[in-house]
């Protein structure tokens, strides 16, 4: 039985060109398009006019930096076998590419992501996923994933040169899911915070994330009164005096 080619790209948003400075494993490479050349593949991949897949790339999912003109992504390929090879029909097995997304997506690309995010501020995110190949020399769709539309489009991610050394040793030095269950609570709340319409519940999830971490087990005195003090602030209406008052 042959193989088939498969190409999986994976649309990133809230970042720019320095993203480009990180070399990712497992074949992922980052690269960008331009505003043309991304209106063109949407096209090819929903089969849908230039203002339809314009829409895509800056209304649905704001994967469009304005400011550089730049559509940036992850993108890799992979070999998978071809369950159709008569009359030079060719089409990619479905069981393969779920194997890919299970065993280097799921478990090192979007865990990669979201180190990065805990790294250094900025809400880095990849909302869109595409796999394709190629059928008689032209992109030929498979499947595609969206993720969440409510994207808080707060600081982008930027990398300065003199923190990619950094980055990569908190990336090999750091596993998710955290083994401390009040770091992987934390961590939780971290992420939750990222994906809300709302101004109030993020603020909340991320003083939730920072009770977690000063109430380990072991409590002493010290971490009691964090944790108390944390705790006070999550309680106060900042509409009833529009001043939050904390005391040690």
């Amino acid at each position: 039985m042959s193989k088939i080619k498969v190409y999986f790209y994976g649309f990133l948003t809230n970042t720019n060109s320095t993203i480009l400075n990180i070399n990712l494993e497992n074949g992922f490479k980052i690269e960008s398009f331009s505003i043309h050349e991304a209106v063109n593949f949407f096209k090819l991949m929903g089969r849908v006019p230039s203002h339809k897949a314009y829409e895509t790339i800056a209304g649905d999912y704001p994967i469009y930096n304005y400011q550089e003109k730049k559509i940036y992504f992850v993108k890799n390929s992979f070999e998978v076998e071809n369950i159709r090879d008569k009359d030079s029909y060719a089409e990619p097995s479905y069981l393969n590419i779920q194997v890919f997304d299970k065993d280097f997506i799921t478990k090192y690309l979007k865990p990669t992501i979201s180190l990065l995010r805990l790294f250094k501020e900025g809400n880095i995110c990849m909302p869109l996923e595409y796999f394709f190949y190629h059928k008689n020399g032209v992109p030929e769709h498979i499947m595609n994933i969206r993720g969440s539309n409510i994207i808080q489009k707060i600081q982008e991610f930027e990398l300065e040169n003199s923190e990619i050394e950094d980055l990569y040793r908190f990336i090999q030095n750091t596993t998710i899911p955290f083994e401390e269950k009040s770091l992987q609570l934390s961590f939780e709340s971290f992420e939750f915070s990222y994906h809300s319409p709302s101004l109030i519940l993020p603020f909340l999830l991320l003083m939730m994330s920072l009770e977690s971490l000063f109430n380990p087990e072991n409590q002493g005195e010290l971490t009691f009164r964090i944790s108390r003090n944390l705790a006070v602030l999550i309680g106060r209406d900042i509409l009833a005096g529009g001043v939050f008052h904390v005391t040690a």
